[in-house]
């Protein structure tokens, strides 16, 4: 949906303020969007999905191992499709203010596409240098968006992730949305916090 179409539904979990903000900016940080109920819930979700991969000695289609995992210390590098893993991720990405947050960036016809869970162990791990995701994306158009989520607090010295701030700037060529330059912008973090 473009732009225009999107403004002519009215906001249910953000502001239009916030919504217009998204659109020029073309990405957007909301502080304590979601509760501690939910919260507690995904940790617990993802502590039992930790657990789990114990018994697990190489990466497969569920588990992308870190190194140095071992039954006793289990350490992920990725858990992928969540949502297929443990109710109450789908539950989150179906039930939770999510899909309004969805909605009120993308229109009101949302698809639910994709989940994956990264990790950051402390001391453990592998680098996961400055990059784009959406040259990836087997999509034909620019219209879908990730929304990711902290789950726990992150500050600046832990590698957060970046956001992609827009820029009108028609001597760009290395610009995927045309007539738009991004320039990074690190987004340190409190648990809770949402970045789309």
């Amino acid at each position: 949906m473009l732009e225009a179409d999107v403004l002519k539904y009215p906001t249910k979990a953000i502001t239009s303020e916030q919504r217009a903000a998204f659109f020029a900016n073309g990405s957007l940080v909301l502080e304590n969007f979601v509760d501690n109920n939910w919260l507690r819930r995904l940790r617990h979700a993802v502590s039992e999905s930790v657990e789990s991969a114990r018994r697990i000695t190489r990466n497969n289609a569920v588990y992308v191992l870190e190194s140095g995992h071992c039954r006793e210390t289990p350490a992920l590098r990725r858990l992928n499709n969540p949502v297929c893993h443990h109710t109450d991720f789908w539950r989150f990405a179906s039930e939770s203010p999510m899909v309004e947050l969805a909605a009120d960036l993308c229109g009101p016809d949302v698809k639910f596409y994709h989940s994956k869970l990264n990790f950051k162990w402390p001391h453990v791990g592998h680098q996961f240098d400055w990059h784009q995701d959406i040259p990836a994306w087997p999509h034909t158009d620019y219209s879908p968006i990730s929304i990711g989520l902290y789950l726990e607090d992150c500050g600046v010295e832990q590698g957060p992730s970046m956001a992609l701030i827009a820029a009108t700037c028609t001597a760009c060529t290395t610009t995927i949305a045309t007539g738009y330059c991004a320039f990074p912008k690190k987004i340190s973090s409190r648990a809770g916090r949402i970045t789309s």
